[in-house]
């Protein structure tokens, strides 16, 4: 479960949230809104004591915090600092309404502006949990001296006047849980505010053709108060699609982060294209999000059912946003899939990813919940989800002797939650579940021993309703959680065409396309996500190689994936045909990219041939019984496979 307060920004931001920019307000300007932040009327009334001190060695309180104390920066500032010192202060807590003193670690710091200016200040802990805070001080450090402060953001707008700044940056004193010292990101520089209807929307993206763009700090920032007065900012960037009534959609969003964030949020709304509300949320026609912690991966979807034909209006939007952030937004006509999901209960009896238990087990399985090879299963409180929400789930069966013991591992790219049944001679008993047990993240996590014999299911799914995205689930039962080994990887194409004056962005843009495959140590392949800032573009500009990075795996030594960069014009004409895939998932093999009829085979280990056709377009399955290594052949070239 997430922390209760990334909830409720995540909340707000989707569904609850009020723009009151009105053409008024737009017209005063925006400085005069923001200027709100700044009337000290709404600042709570401090106790006449409430100041700053540091703390010596000891542990006792050392000096009352002066002015010299706060380390001048300029602007823009962005910086890693680690929260060592320790600090008293007086707090008011809104919840209680009550004041009362914490000790906590933070950063004092003092910026000075010379005219009225618009800043945003992110600050993000690289400790998962934290929550990062701050007191705004102008032109002094006494308690009449605060202008605004922060109790949970991770990105925040303000606007200023003239004179000397002083800002307080800090934990919310959890360090007794997560350590004496936190690393915080901090980026702290001037801004640009517009009103929602002011995105740029003018990006289409079609079923045939998914979009790719960048957002990074030069994206606009869209600010919206609460009737509260609190205010929340995003970043955000605009696309178009046109729908037909009657038609269901799904519109799938993918994006990638430089670094490994402890805290992501991302949504993506679905707007009437004529935006002719005030009101951001009455134009809202659908919309969710995701969250994500301690990856550099996030994916979620939005399920639409169309009222009318019309051209909608998309919005993506994240709370954090240091640098270049890759959005990939792919449109799918569901044909009311969505509208018909099952029971845990028929879920669980169509289960065909067994886990066969052994000495020494290690089961490891990757895909996207959402895809075809999930189930949409409705939501029963106490034994699965909450009633009338559906969620996506993956399902495994594995039988245990009374004296086994396994070791659960699920993550998704959202949010992650994990169930384990019992069969019993009723129906299925819920005997466990997870939610962010694994490792201080997001992931869920079960041990279970097994007091008596049976069959088990485990069931991967989400904390959030139809959380489309990626997932890896492990079992084991070894002393420790092993590291897959991947002792290949590949992609669909072997090389890539771009026109002559593409940029290094458009490059990546083109190496996203592809998708990449490996194949581990336990002879067993399946795809990861294509993330743009792992790749590295060569100084000559004639290739790009690709290193995954994540917690499940890593490469063997000399394994790498190169891929050649044509350059030219007339793209179209010249390029060529990609190379033959052959993979499986479960006991299906898959053969991609064949051209025209071609004949296919598939031999078992000793030779003998099992089944024999031929391709008509450029995708082929063949459906086997058994496990173990097959050969298949396709046309005159032979691939090894290993079917688990």
């Amino acid at each position: 479960m997430r922390k209760n307060c990334l909830l409720i920004m995540t909340m707000a931001v989707m569904f609850l949230f009020s723009v009151n920019l009105t053409a008024e307000k737009k017209e005063k300007g925006k400085e005069s809104f923001l200027k709100e932040m700044n009337d000290k009327s709404k600042v709570p009334d401090w106790k006449k004591d409430g100041k700053l001190f540091s703390y010596d060695k000891s542990g006792a309180k050392a000096k009352e915090l002066a002015i010299e104390d706060f380390m001048p920066i300029e602007l823009p500032y962005e910086q890693v600092h680690v929260y060592s010192e320790e600090y008293s202060v007086i707090i008011y807590d809104d919840w209680y309404e009550e004041y009362y003193e914490v000790t906590l670690h933070g950063v004092p710091l003092n910026f000075t502006l010379t005219e009225e200016t618009t800043i945003s200040i992110t600050a993000v802990n690289m400790e998962w949990g934290i929550i990062n805070c701050f007191l705004l001080y102008k032109d002094g450090i006494s308690v009449q001296d605060i202008i605004t402060y922060s109790v949970d953001d991770m990105e925040f707008a303000l606007n200023l006047l003239p004179g000397d700044y002083y800002l307080f940056l800090h934990d919310v004193g959890y360090y007794e849980y997560f350590g004496e010292y936190l690393e915080c990101k901090i980026l702290i520089d001037k801004t640009n505010i517009i009103d929602y209807r002011d995105v740029d929307y003018s990006t289409f993206i079609s079923k045939e053709n998914p979009v790719v763009k960048t957002m990074n700090r030069s994206s606009p920032v869209v600010v919206f108060d609460y009737d509260d007065g609190y205010v929340e900012m995003v970043r955000g960037i605009g696309f178009s699609a046109n729908v037909e009534s009657g038609k269901d959609y799904l519109f799938k969003f993918d994006f990638f982060t430089p670094f490994i964030y402890p805290d992501q949020v991302g949504v993506l709304f679905v707007l009437d294209g004529d935006l002719a509300e005030e009101d951001f949320e009455d134009n809202i026609l659908a919309g969710d999000g995701c969250y994500g912690s301690m990856t550099s991966e996030f994916s979620g979807s939005v399920y639409f059912q169309a009222k009318k034909t019309e051209t909608v209006k998309l919005f993506f939007a994240t709370l954090v946003c240091f640098s270049d952030i890759f959005v990939k937004i792919t449109m799918e006509e569901t044909e009311g899939a969505n509208l018909y999901p099952v029971s845990l209960i028929e879920m669980l009896e169509q289960t065909e990813k067994r886990i066969v238990y052994t000495d020494n087990l290690f089961f490891f399985d990757s895909g996207t919940l959402g895809d075809e090879n999930s189930f949409l299963v409705k939501g029963q409180s106490g034994l699965f989800g909450w009633t009338n929400e559906v969620f996506y789930a993956i399902p495994y069966k594995i039988s245990l002797e009374k004296g086994d013991f396994i070791e659960i591992h699920f993550h998704h790219s959202d949010d992650a939650f994990l169930y384990l049944y019992k069969k019993t001679t009723t129906g299925y008993e819920l005997i466990d579940y997870d939610d962010d047990g694994y490792d201080y993240s997001l992931d869920s996590y079960i041990y279970y021993y097994a007091s008596q014999a049976g069959d088990f299911y485990i069931v991967g799914s989400t904390y959030d309703e139809m959380s489309f995205g990626n997932y890896t689930t492990k079992v084991w039962n070894l002393e420790e959680e092993i590291c897959l080994l991947i002792t290949n990887i590949y992609a669909n194409k072997s090389e890539i065409y771009v026109h002559e004056d593409a940029t290094d962005n458009d490059i990546l843009l083109k190496l996203m396309d592809l998708e990449i495959t490996v194949d581990t140590n336990y002879e067993n392949s399946f795809k990861i996500p294509n993330n743009p800032f792992r790749w590295t573009i060569a100084s000559n500009r004639r290739s790009a190689s690709y290193i995954p990075l994540s917690n499940d795996y890593e490469l063997d030594e000399g394994v790498s994936l190169v891929i050649k960069i044509n350059f030219g014009s007339g793209i179209e004409n010249f390029e060529k045909t990609p190379s033959v895939l052959v993979y499986t998932n479960d006991k299906t093999i898959y053969i991609k990219n064949t051209t025209g009829e071609t004949n296919v085979s598939l031999f078992d280990i000793t030779g003998r041939m099992i089944k024999s056709g031929k391709t008509v377009d450029s995708y082929y399955t063949i459906a086997v019984e058994k496990t173990g290594i097959y050969i298949v052949r396709v046309g005159n070239k032979a691939y090894k496979v290993v079917v688990r």
